[in-house]
């Protein structure tokens, strides 16, 4: 806690709205986080995890266990995903239990591709586009969607036509 403590307090006293705690890899430091945010009670944020297959965050955690602490307090205004491959969302959102009527849920995954130090980015050239993803997040309940690592602009703008496209309304419907 005491590192983020400093950074939280610098970012609301800067007048910072909303504080995103993201790509987080633990259970214990998204309640860690949200045991600091205590300390600062008008600020809000939101609580995004890392995970690395479609149950876990990169720790190991079960994410619909990492996320409690979030769904408990009343200043985080959204759990979810980011940083993490858009083939296993799908799944990670079908285990997230949410009162939409209280907390949002926020995913913002990466390209799909992985990784290491040898070859850096790379992947098998099977990659779907992420905005073919799209359609299935928000029927499983995700209303703030965005992109992470290697998503660029350009996914970012098939993106937001996707989101549009499902809140269309028929010709002539006022």
């Amino acid at each position: 806690m005491a590192w983020h403590r400093p950074r939280i307090k610098a970012l609301v006293d800067a007048g910072v709205d909303l504080l995103a705690f993201e790509t987080i890899p633990a259970l214990k430091e998204g309640q860690a986080l949200v045991n600091v945010l205590k300390e600062f009670p008008r600020a809000k944020a939101w609580l995004s995890y890392a995970c690395k297959d479609h149950q876990q965050t990169h720790h190991g955690d079960r994410i619909v266990d990492a996320i409690q602490p979030g769904l408990m307090s009343d200043q985080v205004v959204a759990v979810g995903v980011n940083c993490t491959a858009p083939e296993v969302v799908e799944k990670l959102l079908e285990s997230i239990k949410v009162d939409s009527a209280t907390k949002n849920i926020v995913v913002y995954a990466n390209s799909g591709e992985v990784w290491t130090a040898e070859k850096r980015w790379h992947n098998d050239g099977n990659l779907k586009p992420i905005e073919d993803y799209i359609q299935t997040w928000m029927k499983c309940g995700a209303n703030w969607i965005g992109g992470c690592c290697r998503i660029t602009t350009d996914d970012i703008k098939k993106i937001r036509n996707e989101v549009d496209s499902r809140f269309q309304l028929p010709i002539g419907v006022v």
